[in-house]
């Protein structure tokens, strides 16, 4: 579960931003309960959604998340370490990433039901200049690794890294240690496991775009229970879809090398079965439509997100989706935000997107420390706020409203479109 993120000098973040599932210390009476999950006495937020204008860094944000965790669990990662280029100054200075996060207890290192663990890293043009990692198994934090440049100091508590570390003698800069430690021990040692563990939960899935996303989720269908619950969820928001195939079909591919050289290949086809009303009556017959030609590009998207979404509920995973409400209907993305704001998500997984539609922005949706907005400076620089950060806001505020006259600001400020037909003189 994530607590705190924390980016600096990263794209169009030159400056330091945190972002915080962590609740406000608002009382759970006052706005949605179901929205909030308990744990070590304190209470997290399942879902965030961040808006703000075209080029405000709500991307850019979703990306950070992305190149650390890229950083962690790739062998060769293609993520390009990209300063913030508006100010010269930056070019010689690091990007730093910091990630605060909770994972589910299976070690004999404390009593706790979830441990804490605080991850982050520094890197210059791929060197890895410093990395640390601290886990709280008590009240007091304890030091597990820290790392500055090519000088190690190990905690006690961290018994298989000081034993790595003494076997290999240097580590490469160019590598995380928490990745070497993860390439050699793996799943043998507590520590590495659960901090790995939590990185590969993290699940982008920004690419949806693509033509043939609809495979994740025919992935995750192949596991019969989640398959139940996929055609359900299709069900209940009425795309009249019953079932779905995925048939392997024939194509024929043409060499780049030679276009006179063609064989033929297979590859995955996914029909989704309907039913047919003869003269506006159900019969027993169905029909088969060929899902990327005879669907709608909104049921294209919907169902590749499906199934991730259904996956990240199940396995208590965190979903990161870079504009959620695109090509969807309103009604659809409140069933998503629903979903998983409600007691159904019991294992606490979380999603994180960003959004431009404002019929989000109300009360009864999203709590206030669930709405965040990212802003863009005239110096192009980003900056991320929640509207829990909004002091003296009133309780019966319209949040759309308010957003929309820039009361919030993280709108788009349009000239008067009379200067786009002035002609000089």
């Amino acid at each position: 579960m994530l607590i705190e993120f924390s980016v600096e000098n990263y794209l169009s973040f030159k400056d330091k931003i945190t972002f915080s599932m962590l609740a406000s210390s608002r009382k759970p009476s006052e706005e949605n309960k179901d929205a909030l999950f308990d744990a070590n006495n304190q209470r997290f937020i399942k879902s965030a959604i961040i808006f703000g204008a075209n080029a405000s860094g709500k991307s850019n944000f979703l990306k950070a998340l992305h190149f650390m965790k890229s950083k962690i669990l790739s062998a060769f990662s293609q993520e390009v370490v990209s300063n913030f280029k508006l100010d010269s100054a930056c070019d010689a200075l690091p990007l730093s990433f910091e990630i605060v996060f909770l994972v589910e207890n299976k070690s004999s290192l404390s009593n706790l039901d979830y441990l804490e663990f605080r991850y982050g890293f520094s890197i210059k043009k791929e060197v890895i200049e410093n990395e640390w990692l601290f886990g709280r198994f008590t009240a007091q934090e304890s030091m597990l690794f820290i790392r500055k440049g090519n000088q190690f100091e190990i905690g006690s508590k961290y018994k298989e890294a000081k034993k790595v570390y003494k076997t290999l003698g240097k580590i490469n800069q160019e590598l995380m240690f928490l990745k070497v430690m993860a390439d050699i021990k793996g799943e043998e040692d507590d520590i590495t496991s659960m901090v790995i563990g939590f990185f590969q939960k993290i699940n982008n899935i920004t690419f949806i775009r693509d033509m043939n996303l609809w495979t994740v989720t025919q992935a995750v269908s192949e596991n019969p229970r989640l398959k139940k619950m996929i055609l359900n969820m299709l069900k209940v928001v009425d795309l009249g879809i019953e079932d779905f195939l995925v048939l392997d079909e024939d194509f024929l591919y043409n060499h780049a090398r030679n276009e006179y050289v063609k064989t033929i290949r297979k590859r995955k086809k996914l029909k989704s079965i309907h039913k047919v009303y003869d003269n506006q009556v159900l019969t027993n017959n169905t029909v088969e439509f060929d899902f990327n030609e005879d669907e709608s590009e909104g049921t294209r998207r919907f169902f590749a997100i499906i199934g991730p979404l259904i996956e990240a509920l199940d396995k208590s995973e965190i979903v990161i989706i870079d504009e959620l409400d695109s090509k969807m209907h309103p009604l659809l993305l409140l069933f998503i935000i629903k979903l998983f704001n409600s007691s159904f998500n019991k294992r606490c997984a979380q999603l994180i997107a960003t959004a431009h539609n404002t019929i989000l922005l109300d009360k009864d949706i999203l709590r206030r420390d669930q709405i965040y907005f990212a802003e863009k400076s005239l110096s192009g620089i980003s900056s991320i706020y929640s509207l829990s950060d909004f002091q003296h806001y009133r309780k019966d505020a319209t949040y759309s409203k308010d957003y929309l006259l820039g009361k919030l600001g993280a709108i788009p400020y349009i000239s008067d479109i009379n200067s786009i037909f002035e002609e000089d003189e």
